[in-house]
């Protein structure tokens, strides 16, 4: 894809997809308000954050833990990751805007796709404070997708944490994709058609539909995602299965 330079952005939107992640959560969700208010006192412009957490299927204390973090909730009865991010970019582009009080006198302005940020990272997974200033610059520099990388948590089994950072070296360039650390702008996203409904995948599969129509992809070693290191993780085939097989 080529055309005129890229417009900087002026609003982001988080999705969190969640299944029984009362207790991760707010370790999450702590760390994107962090990494939102490095944003605000450093970037030159102002450029609005919004979170919405999606639970999908949850039992435990998850919408407590998400509504007392004051971000946006919604509830869904997919049964899958790739449904649940769906949903959340879906609600994000049809209301980019929807934390606005009632009070509030204008009603909420839908940003031009093309400035708005879409990022996705997962409920059992912490940001580090550069993480929306990186995407943010990275997307401001021409980049229409970020692949960022993660790295997981000092609690995974020490042979097993050697075992992965021998098999994924931290490295500019890198090729691996993580729906935990991925953004891509708004046009891009509605251009290739968003998320699947998949269980497993769904990440490679929106950055590989974003490479097929050239799509600037810009894979990073700024800003690493801390992800949960367990074994049992929620998706098939997804991160937890990594760390069994590295």
């Amino acid at each position: 894809m080529s055309g005129a330079a890229p417009e900087p952005i002026t609003h982001v939107t988080v999705v969190v997809p969640a299944r029984d992640e009362e207790r991760l959560i707010t370790r999450c969700l702590t760390s994107i308000a962090v990494a939102r208010e490095h944003l605000r006192i450093t970037h030159p412009t102002p450029v609005d954050v919004r979170v919405i957490v999606v639970l999908d299927r949850c039992s435990d204390g998850t919408e407590y833990a998400a509504q007392s973090a004051g971000v946006d909730v919604v509830s869904v009865d997919a049964g899958s990751v790739g449904a649940a991010r769906r949903i959340g970019m879906t609600r994000a582009l049809s209301n980019p805007t929807a934390h606005q009080t009632l009070s509030d006198q204008h009603a909420p302005v839908r940003p031009p796709a093309r400035r708005h940020w879409l990022l996705s990272t997962d409920a059992d997974s912490a940001v580090p404070v550069e993480w929306l200033r990186t995407h943010v610059e990275l997307a401001a520099g021409g980049a229409q997708v970020v692949a960022g990388l993660v790295r997981p948590d000092d609690c995974t089994a020490p042979r097993v944490l050697s075992r992965w950072h021998a098999a994924h070296p931290i490295h500019l360039g890198h090729d691996q994709i993580y729906g935990a650390n991925l953004g891509i702008r708004a046009d891009t996203y509605l251009l290739v058609g968003g998320f699947p409904a998949v269980d497993t995948g769904e990440d490679r599969y929106l950055v590989n539909a974003a490479r097929a129509i050239g799509a600037r992809i810009v894979a990073t070693d700024r800003g690493t995602v801390t992800t949960s290191g367990r074994l049992d993780g929620r998706a098939p085939a997804g991160f937890a299965a990594w760390l069994r097989q590295s």
